[in-house]
């Protein structure tokens, strides 16, 4: 078995890829920071705080699931630089490298190529920057060094979920949009189980000091109707549907106008920071500005209502984007691989958490 280190572990995929590596008999040391060890504890896991990476030592393979987050979209390049200075001090090690990505590469309605290969950086959402920023570090850092894997998830379901199957149910729960009437998107999803499964395969399959490109999205021909059915008839609830929707794929203009409508100047200013192209445009200008001119936006309160759409709430633009998309991101992976869960065993595992949760009487 193998000695297996795990950057971002404490998050949903990393609890459910720990336990399962450690199950299959590897040695797990998991890197997160304090409530890591809380989290891991249960599975006899040792975890290790980012500071003391240079404590672990001869592994054989190390897989990140760490990446910068939206709170501070100034510093994704430096937080990018600190996750890769840890990949680098295990690829140091000779050890295999296995890197999680996000469909998200090629925008979040897909509005780029889908390539399961490298693409270059562009402006983007600050989530999407650092994606592609930190799989074009490590394709120039690793690559020819070591073997590297970069496994491209598309949207992660399964049990307690908290980017999708807990928001979705709530939703649904609460009698907020979840879709758009006549586009029922796909739902392009990869059930966490199947995760932790193919990255449990990958390492069984050493390929040499080759760079892999994989896509794993093995529910993604299931339409977003087959699973809200399930959810709405056991909550008892009906689906609500948008009869209009604004795309996220607008331009610079469309931003500006809707910025516009703010009051106060530093809000418009940091409203733009959330935007697509404005955003990026931004986040260029602050990451060259001295920080004593940047801190009294970061000082100010986010506006309640700078994005008047869909309740005033940003996030419901791009869910129901997402739920509306029309592309279907297509899995490809190794063909000895087969998934260890399909539709029925992810909804039925679905239905138990949702027992357990409180959702069903």
């Amino acid at each position: 078995m193998a000695r297996i280190a795990i950057i971002g572990a404490a998050g949903y995929v990393g609890l459910n890829l720990s336990r399962v590596l450690k199950e299959e008999g590897n040695e797990v040391i998991g890197i997160a920071h304090s409530n890591g060890k809380f989290l891991l504890s249960p599975f006899g896991i040792r975890c290790e705080e980012p500071e003391d990476v240079n404590k672990v030592k001869d592994v054989d393979a190390v897989i990140n699931l760490a990446y910068p987050t939206a709170e501070e979209p100034l510093k994704n390049k430096m937080k990018n630089m600190e996750i890769l200075s840890m990949i680098k001090y295990f690829a140091g090690q000779n050890a295999r490298v296995y890197h999680v990505s996000s469909q998200a590469v090629f925008g979040f309605e897909f509005d780029y190529p889908i390539v399961c290969g490298p693409i270059k950086y562009r402006q983007d959402h600050t989530y999407i920057e650092a994606k592609i920023q930190l799989e074009n570090l490590l394709e120039s850092s690793i690559a020819g060094k070591n073997e590297l894997h970069i496994v491209r998830l598309g949207n992660v379901w399964g049990p307690g979920s908290n980017t999708w199957t807990t928001p979705v149910i709530n939703k649904i729960y609460l009698g907020e949009p979840v879709g758009v009437i006549g586009k029922d998107g796909y739902c392009n999803l990869t059930d966490v189980q199947n995760v932790a499964s193919y990255l449990s395969f990958l390492i069984k399959h050493p390929h040499g000091n080759t760079v892999n490109y994989h896509h794993l999205a093995e529910m993604s021909e299931l339409r977003w109707s087959h699973w809200l059915s399930l959810i709405s008839e056991v909550l008892k609830r009906e689906i609500v549907l948008m009869d209009n929707y604004t795309s996220d794929s607008g331009t610079l203009w469309t931003e500006i106008k809707r910025q516009a409508k703010v009051l106060s100047p530093v809000a418009i200013v940091k409203g733009f920071t959330h935007e697509r192209y404005a955003g990026a445009l931004l986040r260029s200008i602050f990451a060259r500005t001295p920080n004593f001119l940047v801190q009294p936006m970061r000082r100010q309160n986010k506006p309640h209502n700078f994005m008047p759409l869909y309740q005033g709430r940003q996030e419901d633009k791009m869910f129901l984007g997402l739920m509306s998309c029309g592309t279907r991101f297509e899995s490809v992976v190794n063909p000895k691989w087969k998934p260890v869960v399909d539709e029925k065993l992810s909804w039925n595992a679905i239905l138990k958490w949702m027992e357990y949760a409180g959702f069903v009487d």
